[in-house]
């Protein structure tokens, strides 16, 4: 049974800021402020709370909503509406230096494969008053949370494949085969001729690559060199000092 519910893919207007990286600490988006920075739920601890933070020099409002989160093939993220984590206060107001917590909990089932959300903390336009006159833009700043309901047998495979030279591109992916996310560091790929002489190299920036998902790579080899590719070797990052590496032998694939 597939896990995610059919998605919409939530565009918002406002700027916003997604942490990629669940590192402990603060996190900080010009005035507001959150922390930490990723919340793990298990069923021994299916509470917590998130610090919001008014840093600017004037009162803010700020609301808090809640999405199921996954990605496409392209790393585009994919979001819709849920229940499965309640939070409280969504919607309230911060003096200046004031702190707020948003308290949250699990109200749904932990399974064997983990479940992901995202939680955004919103600064809302301030209530103008009817003698004030508004003058330039103001960015509203919008940051998101990852939380994540682990199993309680996680396991981490990446895997690398799919390897083609199709259309003048290098294509390939990388699936996490695991039931837990990976936050994927460089990815790279390099493109030799018979004699191992390098052609193309192209690197990619990681992010979160999601429980059974796949992401998806492509770039572009330039038409004079692309009929003399034989081989490729994949790199990718898997976490602090962890890599996996993959070496195919391609052909063809060069007529657009």
């Amino acid at each position: 049974m597939a896990f995610f519910r059919p998605w919409r893919i939530v565009v918002q207007p406002a700027a916003w800021v997604v942490f990629a990286v669940g590192f402990a600490g603060a996190a900080r988006a010009g005035t507001l402020s959150v922390e930490p920075i990723k919340i793990a739920l298990t069923p021994d601890t299916p509470n917590s709370f998130l610090t919001v933070s008014n840093d600017s020099d004037a009162p803010m409002r700020v609301q808090v909503t809640m999405f199921e989160w996954g990605h496409d093939a392209d790393g585009k993220m994919l979001l819709a509406p849920t229940k499965d984590i309640i939070y409280f206060p969504p919607l309230f107001a911060l003096k200046v230096g004031e702190k707020r917590r948003v308290r949250l909990g699990s109200a749904t089932t932990f399974g064997e494969k983990e479940k992901t959300y995202r939680l955004f903390v919103e600064e809302l336009p301030a209530v103008a008053k009817k003698e004030e006159k508004t003058i330039g833009v103001k960015v509203l700043m919008r940051l998101g949370i990852p939380i994540f309901l682990p199993p309680a047998k996680p396991n981490s495979s990446v895997q690398v494949g799919a390897a083609a030279l199709r259309g003048g591109k290098l294509a390939f992916e990388v699936r996490n085969a695991g039931n837990v996310h990976v936050v994927l560091g460089d990815v790279e790929v390099e493109a030799f001729d018979a004699k191992g002489t390098k052609l193309v190299a192209h690197k990619w920036n990681g992010w979160y690559l999601l429980a059974a998902m796949v992401r998806r790579f492509e770039n572009e080899v330039p038409a004079d060199v692309c009929p003399l590719v034989t081989s490729v070797k994949i790199r990718a990052e898997t976490g602090p000092g962890k890599f996996i590496e993959s070496a195919v032998t391609v052909s063809g694939g060069c007529a657009p």
